[in-house]
């Protein structure tokens, strides 16, 4: 029982990983969009 519990604790730790991941990207993908943003409205 405490391997299937171990092998469990191994698949939610990879899903938290990738949710950082995912999280990380779309942070950045925000700022990139933010600055163009920004420099379309400084264009303007």
């Amino acid at each position: 029982k405490e391997k299937d519990s171990k092998r469990v604790n191994k698949k939610e730790n990879r899903r938290e990983k990738l949710s950082l991941e995912a999280i990380k990207l779309a942070t950045h993908r925000i700022r990139e969009c933010e600055k163009q943003i920004i420099e379309l409205k400084a264009h303007c």
